[in-house]
């Protein structure tokens, strides 16, 4: 490791002495002009001009006109660049000591090959035309703020091979981020993420509520993003080292420009609701007695000295008679129902602005939010501050500042007796009305498991937050040919989850009678740096070369206390204040990595380019006897459509094609190759001394997962820029993944030791189509299409290793089968006696599991549409659907096995189909969930967004106005599915998330409508 750092800090500093060597006096001249729109004239804030061939450019302020100075003299050519425009270069003669002037008018374009790509790991700006591999470009500015609350819902449906998981309806929680599928079985499926340069931790958080958790990633203020760019595989990220096989995403915040101060305030209201329709819960009855009322006077309940309970399977079997049923919505009905209107409110301000020689971004935001369960809550506090300044007219300084406080109130969900969900989804199948002792309150019999909303909103798990993110990026231009790049950042993240249940609010058990207290504080600390040099020569007039040569650095570290103790004292909030059931822990993680890297890159003609690199990484959590790990690359692009000798096609605008491969890789987990020991007391001379048992085994020579890709492209437009299509396959396959694997009892060891044994695959591809349906003065339309297959598949466990079960039995990881495969025996019914109710005996089960579906998506699809009337109305919106999965419907399967004789449908109407009946016995008496596995296909309307930039005449009855927009937006509207379950896109959060793909009493995801106004000025 030591050798492999100390040769890449030595290119870096050879390149010093050569450029300290080489500053020398210079004849330069300067260059300006401006950049406008070609079709409207409008001067285009922001693009990029640089003199090809070197390193140097500049930005164009508010009017479109730049300035670069110290440019070598004699003939240069400059191009200049921006998102969603082709570019343009101009050829000038730079004298010493003047100025040459060239002007731009850039063309919008469907396919944006010179949209700027910056390379966290190198610091590197490179076009997208001399990219081999896909990377998909988010743009804020075209995407309504009004729309998305999170950094999750940026992602969901804008670019192809991203999907997110573990949607869920509670505030304050998240989704998983997947990209091209899920390459490792063990460990985490989560991309990297930087924000302007610097490493930031995105896992996951939780409380202890039975299920959902909370993403760090979604911390970040969406207001606050320029733009996020999805790196999206092992092709793309090689360089970017271990930890990166998942993809990376790089955020850029906004930023100041050049010209006057702008000033931007909004105020957004937002009103959430859950739209899930619930099941019914039923009771079927035998009337014993027809003289005796159906109820109990004394408390509404139902009657059993009269009635009796029917099910349908004692029905069936001839024990009973239906007579009667009853069914009631606990959900639904406005008396019993746990869930309100939620709403949210977000206050905000900016202030960019600046010069040439120093531009500056401020803004702070306000956010609070209670969710469709009343007692679910978020406070939320963002500031950023941006600052970039020209130290010289060769050093450029950039620092970046962000800070997220706030404190989060999470009800219990998912797998918990104390869920608002859980206990009406199990409760009584007929409303029983409040008891003269609690008159103003809902009776909990109500609800399945006696716990109304009252007591439950005594039980909720805090979390506090205080987050600081900050970065510095200094970049050195010591000669024209040369440019030196060093990035520094920290992301501290101290966070506190506790709970305080005070004695008498919830008495069902000593420890929730007596009270408790329970508090973890925990500080994360993540540090990373980079320092690389780019030299840049002009080979021949048509060949340039790039070598970049660099280093990188991570650090990250979690210390955590925790406590729990019993018998509150009431109204304090201690665990001092406990006398019961004490404990007190403490913990440590810690993760350092180490690499270095190089990459040569040639351009030939700015039509074909090349690049070839090689990573080497090492890292604490490998094995004491695993050395250094080495990542190559290379990747090609033709833009073979600008070739002279390529047929000029009236239907074809441009034509690229793209190649790239490459590896990268993910780390064990902190302490995977450590043999561990924990403590006990040992009996020794009359006495307990201390003393210590194996606790794990470690693997000496445990090494990183590998994942290698290839990628083949194309990017291309049509009807002179009015139809772009892009096009990816991509083929990646997993090595060395972590198994746990069995030792034999005759080694004295723990049964099971991490092994690098297993391999996975996954192969698809990426299809982006947009079009400009219409382009006139008034209407403007524009129509988006992304589809995304996937084939996922387990090369190999590894020698002698069983297969791995998980989510309760329902999935496994096979060999030559999906990850996470769904596997049950299948279950068979028949209706001998033609009642419409089964009998036990006449539903059977197979003798041997089969495979019944992959959870992974084989298709994903996103249609979007963006609509502007009269430059001052803009209608967008957004659609996306997943299929070819199968999904577990384990909320209907707990409902129905929560109680023998009353509940489900399947329990306890006459009326339920016959195979509902069989996925319940299948389930209670035979062990087979097979019929509670469906098909997860689905539609949902996403998106609806209609804005209002006002007309000037009305701008200017407002002081000081530049600009006013009125958005009304919704989110979630609409879900168009097969699936009989409560929603196909919601999964039970916690547990192997990796691969788990079913719900589980989970909060469904809710609809929003936001209304929100922006003053700009």
């Amino acid at each position: 490791m030591r050798r492999a750092l100390s040769a890449a800090l030595s290119s870096v500093a050879f390149l010093c002495i050569l450029a300290v060597g080489g500053v020398v006096a210079q004849e330069v001249g300067n260059v300006t002009g401006q950049v406008v729109d070609g079709t409207t004239g409008r001067p285009l804030v922001g693009a990029q001009v640089v003199v090809v061939g070197t390193n140097i450019g500049a930005l164009t302020n508010e009017n479109g006109r730049y300035l670069i100075t110290r440019v070598p003299v004699g003939e240069r050519q400059i191009r200049a660049i921006m998102i969603g425009f082709g570019q343009s270069v101009a050829d000038v003669t730079v004298a010493a000591g003047g100025t040459a002037a060239a002007n731009f008018q850039l063309s919008t374009v469907a396919i944006e090959l010179e949209a700027l790509v910056v390379s966290a790991a190198t610091g590197r700006e490179q076009r997208a035309r001399e990219l081999g591999s896909k990377v998909a470009t988010i743009d804020m500015g075209q995407i309504s703020p009004a729309k998305v609350a999170s950094v999750s819902d940026i992602l969901s449906g804008r670019s192809e091979g991203v999907i997110l998981q573990d949607v869920n309806g509670t505030a304050g929680t998240s989704q998983r981020i997947r990209i091209r599928g899920a390459n490792s079985i063990s460990l985490s499926n989560e991309p990297l993420v930087y924000v302007d340069g610097a490493l930031i931790s995105s896992g996951f958080t939780g409380g202890g509520v039975g299920g959902q958790e909370v993403s760090r990633l979604n911390d970040l203020n969406p207001n606050d993003i320029e733009s996020i760019e999805v790196i999206k595989g092992p092709a793309a990220s090689a360089l970017y080292g271990t930890a990166a096989a998942n993809g990376v995403l790089l955020i850029t915040t906004k930023r100041g420009r050049p010209g006057a101060t702008q000033w931007t305030f909004f105020a957004e209201g937002a009103q959430s609701e859950d739209v899930t329709d619930y099941p019914m819960n039923y009771l079927s009855y035998q009337i014993n007695d027809g003289t005796q009322p159906l109820f109990r006077d004394s408390d509404g309940r139902f009657n059993t000295a009269g009635y009796a309970y029917c099910s349908n399977i004692d029905a069936a079997n001839g024990r009973c008679r239906q007579d009667g049923q009853l069914s009631f919505n606990t959900l639904m009905d406005s008396r019993t129902t746990p869930f309100t209107q939620g709403d949210r409110m977000r206050y905000g301000a900016s202030v960019r602005g600046g010069n040439e020689m120093v531009r500056y971004f401020v803004s702070g935001q306000v956010e609070e939010e209670t969710g469709v369960v009343a007692f679910n809550t978020q406070d939320k506090y963002n500031f950023r501050g941006n600052l970039d300044a020209a130290l010289n007219d060769r050093t450029d300084l950039s620092i970046s500042f962000g800070y997220t406080g706030g404190k989060l109130g999470l009800n219990n969900n998912d797998n918990s007796i104390f869920s608002p969900l859980i206990n009406g989804l199990v409760g009584e199948a007929y409303y029983i009305p409040p008891s003269a002792s609690r008159p103003n309150e809902v009776n909990d019999l109500n609800y399945g498991w006696g716990f109304n909303m009252t007591e439950l909103e005594n039980l909720v798990v805090y979390q506090d937050i205080d987050r600081y993110t900050t970065s510095a990026n200094l970049r050195w231009r010591p000669m024209s040919w040369l440019s030196m790049n060093a990035n520094g950042g920290l992301d501290l993240n101290a966070q506190h989850d506790y709970q305080t249940l005070q004695p008498g609010k919830l008495p069902i058990a000593e420890s929730y009678a007596n009270g408790y207290r329970q508090s973890e504080r925990e500080n994360q600390y993540l540090y990373s740096a980079t320092v690389s040099s780019v030299a840049t020569f002009q080979l021949t007039p048509q060949l340039l070369s790039n070598t970049t040569v660099g280093g990188q650095y991570s650090r990250s570290s979690r210390r955590s206390t925790l406590c729990y103790g019993s018998s509150l004292v009431p109204g304090t909030a201690s665990c001092g204040t406990t006398a019961a059931l004490f404990d007190v822990d403490e913990d440590f993680f810690e993760v350092k990595t180490v690499g270095g890297y190089a990459q040569q890159e040639v351009a030939w003609r700015d039509k074909v380019f090349f690049a070839a690199g090689l990573r080497g990484d090492d890292n604490s959590a490998f094995g004491a006897d695993f050395g250094f790990v080495w990542y190559p690359s290379v990747s090609a692009s033709w833009v073979i459509g600008e070739e002279a000798w390529f047929p000029e096609l009236d239907w074809m605008s441009s034509l690229r094609l793209r190649s790239a491969w490459g590896t990268s890789g993910l780390r064990p987990d902190f302490r995977d190759a450590v043999t561990l020991y924990a403590p006990t007391t040992v009996a020794a001379d009359g006495s307990d001394v201390p003393g210590v048992t194996l606790n794990s085994t470690g693997n000496d020579l445990l090494k990183p997962e590998r994942s290698t890709e290839l990628e083949l492209g194309l990017d291309a437009a049509f009807l002179d820029d009015r139809l772009g299509l892009e096009f990816t396959f991509f083929n990646k396959e997993s090595k060395d993944a972590l198994i746990s694997r069995r030792l034999p009892p005759s080694l004295g060891l723990t049964a099971t030791v991490y092994d690098n044994l297993g391999g996975v695959r996954n192969r698809g591809t990426e299809l982006m189509a947009r079009a400009n349906v219409i382009r006139t003065e008034k209407v403007d339309l524009n129509l988006g299409f992304t589809n995304t297959t996937l084939s996922n598949e387990v090369l190999d466990l590894g020698e002698g290793v069983e297969d791995i079960v998980l989510n309760r039995g329902l999935q496994r990881h096979k060999a030559g089968y999906p990850a996470g495969g769904f596997f049950q025996k299948e279950i068979s019914y028949n209706d001998a006696n033609g009642d419409g109710l089964l009998a036990i005996n006449e539903v059977s089960v197979g003798t041997e599991d089969v495979f019944l579906g992959t959870p992974l998506p084989k298709w994903q699809r996103s249609i979007f549409m963006d609509l502007n009337l009269f430059g001052w109305i803009t209608v967008s919106t957004l659609f996306e659907g997943r299929g070819g999965h199968v999904t577990g419907n384990e909320t209907e399967r707990f409902r129905c096995g929560a109680r023998s004789n009353r509940g489900c449908e399947a329990v306890a109407s006459p009326n339920a189909t016959l195979q509902e009946q069989a996925a319940h016995i299948g389930a209670r008496y035979y062990g087979s969930k097979a019929l509670y596995i469906e098909k997860g296909d689905f539609w949902k309307w996403r998106e609806l967004s209609v804005a209002f930039d006002m007309p000037q005449s009305v701008v200017n009855l407002v002081p000081r106005a530049d600009g006013l927009r009125l958005t009304v937006a919704g989110r979630n509207l609409a879900v168009f599915t097969d699936y009989t379950g409560l929603d196909p896109e919601t999964v039970e959060g916690g547990g192997d998330a990796n691969f788990s793909q079913s719900e589980f009493n989970t909060q469904p995801p809710v609809r929003f409508f936001t209304i929100r106004f922006d003053y700009h000025f």
